[in-house]
């Protein structure tokens, strides 16, 4: 090397210095090509480093807040960091580091990248043209795409928020996740540890076992937008149905609970999900579902005991009229004959050893259940899979006890009470009351499933420990019904969730809805199937004195005095009839599916509560101004008809529920495609333990820092005991030495 060079040389490294902390830039072109060479510091510059047709060496680490760019090679024994640039050479990049670039791309137009770190860029892309890319660590791009002519080996995981093209093969130890497709045009996807996800339709090709499937084999599976294909995971792979990446288990509640689970389960299985539901061979409403798989199980009772039970309910209205201590002791028996009945259908399937053997053998990736019956929670941990739990809530606040969510009840009104969130003196001190009771309600509630669960698991937990272990609560209504109220990060409100299912009416009762005046819908629930006697005359009185039609939902023996305008079926397509145009009121039980389905479709409503949560329900919606709640144990021809009138002819309850209605449809995603990709998120990462709060692992006396308050009141006792302490011997000693003067 010439003396004019060796200058130059030194010149440049003392430039190079300089421009570290001024914040210039480096170019060279000269001798050797123009190649910037450290033995064992580093280079440092806020501007950029361009070298014409040499390459850049150094044995320590290369940063600059501007770009890269050199006709040769970038070799470096530490990292490469660019804030602010891109890094472009026209040979290969190597580096002992990792290589960071926050604002631009990393490009070699000849060579390899080789790097025994990670590879990041936060807004640009990667490519090789001729190269491949070989790191240790991870590849991550925020916004870009990699593409390279060679192939991508990295022991970490590969990141992009774009595409990855290859002309060779993908190797990865760790997951593959990218917002774009996947393309290996001559190669293989082989992942060894994780999984291969991305967020557009698209193929990639993978390996699963020992069977490599090249991009070349048609026969590989297609990954769907939102969907993983885990290659640790024998739910799916190779000879996998097309679309399908996971095992759902549905484990439903009989009645009305069946409609929210089984509109999930259908949307489940229509993405290609392998959905299976566990019934009872005799139910009220359970049945095969479409694209599901149906497994029934054996139960000691036949559909007589179910349709006695459902009779009861008729009973309950009958004993309104009875004195108190006779009406209380019926209602008691049953809820003792229900509460027998479920417990009854929960053994059969918990201990049902063939039956439980093979779900155990099937891989599932979650459970999907109505935890008021808590079979399909206590499986779930049976069988050590998350469950997603839907639900409207349980009357004693288990539920929200278990998931440590708050609920204050100074103005979250509790089950039963019928009160609004503002409440009165006198309300919130029935209000706190009722919340002092619930852990007790509760306690007697589920009882004897505390005493099944320790049977059945083995181990000493009632139903509130394996409650907390849900994953996901999916919540069976809104605030449009609801009051507002705190939550929980892994509580997902879904209200409405049946809403949008909805098809055209058959033409015979599309002809006979028809008319000037409209029609109401009347229904009280498939828990009720017939009314007594006195109570259905009243309502065919009053039914003959309004212009409209009405399709009543009845299955019991149909009387012989049914006006014209009245036609009363078994089933009715309901939530069909309330989205038509001609409906004008809705009489309903007040049920969540019901009055979600009502304010949908803006229908006012006239609600006639029974049990359970319906008496709250109406007085949340008749606050809202959409409807009248009626007592149906004291109803008369004259209130039923003033009730009608109001809702059908007043404009205040139409404007009302337009209103909410309105609310409740402006929503960035429908509540049934929200449910499925939450469940689909608890099937893909095994849960949703980053969304558990730490309150669950305190008791009560941690929790409302009782320990912390208490040793404060200590400290600060002591405090003042010391300080009166001291105060009294500095006044006696003071005093003392008064009198001695004295």
């Amino acid at each position: 090397m010439g003396v004019t060079a060796v200058v130059g040389m030194c010149l440049l490294w003392v430039c190079a210095s300089a421009l570290g902390q001024s914040g210039g830039r480096i170019e060279t072109s000269g001798s050797r090509g123009g190649s910037i060479e450290t033995r064992g510091g580093s280079i440092e510059t806020s501007g950029s480093i361009e070298t014409r047709g040499g390459s850049i060496e150094t044995g320590g680490s290369i940063e600059t807040g501007g770009s890269i760019e050199t006709g040769g090679g970038i070799e470096t024994g530490g990292s490469i960091d660019t804030s602010g640039g891109s890094i472009e050479t026209g040979g290969s990049t190597e580096t002992g580091g990792s290589i960071e670039t926050s604002g631009g791309s990393i490009e070699t137009s000849g060579g390899s990248i080789e790097t025994d770190g990670s590879i990041e860029t936060s807004g640009g892309s990667i490519a090789t043209s001729g190269g491949s890319i070989e790191t240790g660590g991870s590849i991550e791009t925020s916004g870009g795409s990699i593409e390279t002519g060679g192939s991508i080996e990295t022991g970490g995981s590969i990141e992009t928020g774009g595409s990855i093209e290859t002309g060779g093969s993908i190797e990865t130890g760790g997951s593959t996740e990218t917002g774009g497709s996947i393309e290996t045009s001559g190669g293989s996807i082989e992942t060894s540890g994780g999984s291969i996800e991305n967020g557009s339709p698209g193929r990639a090709d993978h390996l699963t076992g020992d069977t490599s499937v090249t991009s070349d084999d048609t026969s590989s599976p297609e990954i769907v937008i939102g969907q993983t294909v885990d290659t640790g995971n024998d739910v799916t792979g190779v000879g996998a149905p097309t679309g399908s990446v996971g095992r759902l288990l549905v484990v439903p509640m009989d009645g009305s609970h069946w409609v929210g689970v089984k509109a999930i389960a259908e949307e489940m299985g229509r993405r290609g999900h392998q959905v299976t539901v566990v019934i009872p061979e005799v139910s009220m409403r359970l049945g095969p579902s479409s694209n599901c798989r149906t497994v029934s199980y054996p139960v000691p009772y036949g559909q007589e005991t179910v349709d006695m039970l459902m009779d009861k309910h008729a009973d309950n209205l009958r004993a309104a009229t009875l004195p108190l201590v006779e009406r209380m002791t019926q209602r008691m028996a049953n809820i003792q004959n229900v509460s027998s009945f479920i417990l009854t259908t929960a053994e059969s399937l918990l201990f049902n050893t063939t039956l439980i053997t093979s779900l155990e053998q099937q891989g599932f990736d979650a459970v999907l259940t109505d935890p008021l019956v808590p079979t399909g929670i206590l499986i779930a941990r049976r069988l050590g899979i998350p469950s997603v739990c839907l639900l409207r809530g349980i009357p004693c606040g288990l539920d929200l006890a278990s998931a440590a969510c708050p609920s204050p009840p100074s103005y979250v009104p509790r089950f039963f009470t019928k009160y609004t969130h503002s409440m009165s003196f006198p309300q919130r001190v029935g209000n706190v009351l009722v919340s002092l009771v619930e852990p007790l309600l509760c306690r007697l509630l589920y009882l004897r499933f505390d005493q099944l669960a320790n049977r059945f698991l083995g181990e000493d937990v009632g139903v509130a420990e394996v409650l907390a272990d849900t994953a996901l609560w999916l919540l069976r209504y809104d605030f449009t019904l609801e009051f507002p109220r705190p939550l929980m990060p892994n509580m997902v409100l879904v209200g409405g969730i049946n809403c949008h299912v909805r098809n055209p009416l058959p033409q015979e009762l599309e002809q006979w809805v028809s008319g000037e005046h409209g029609f109401m819908v009347f229904s009280l629930g498939s828990m009720v199937a017939s009314l007594p006697e006195d109570i259905t005359h009243i309502f065919l009185q009053a039914f003959t004195l309004i212009p409209q039609k009405v399709l009543w939902r009845y299955s019991g023996p149909v009387p012989g005095n049914v006006p014209d305008n009245v036609k009363m079926m078994k089933w009715i397509p309901q939530n069909d009839l309330l989205a038509h145009h001609g409906a004008r009121a809705f009489l309903t039980h007040s049920g969540t599916h019901g009055l979600y389905e009502g304010v949908c479709h803006a229908v006012p409503m006239v609600m006639l509560p029974l049990f359970g949560d319906q008496p709250d329900n109406a007085q949340r919606l008749a606050s809202k101004g959409v409807g009248v709640v009626l007592d149906i144990n004291h109803i008369t021809v004259e209130t039923l008809l003033q009730a009608l009138d109001e809702v059908v002819n007043n404009p205040r309850y139409k404007s009302s529920v337009l209103k909410l209605s309105a609310i409740h449809k402006d929503q960035p995603v429908d509540p049934l495609e929200l449910s499925a990709y939450w469940t689909e998120f608890v099937m893909r990462h095994k849960g949703a333990g980053h969304l558990r709060a730490a309150a669950q692992d305190l008791n009560w006396f941690q929790y409302h820092s009782l320990d912390v308050i208490g040793l404060l009141i200590v400290a600060a006792t002591a405090v003042v005991m010391v300080t009166l302490k001291c105060l009294s011997l500095c006044v006696r000693r003071f005093t003392t030495r008064k009198i001695k003067e004295d």
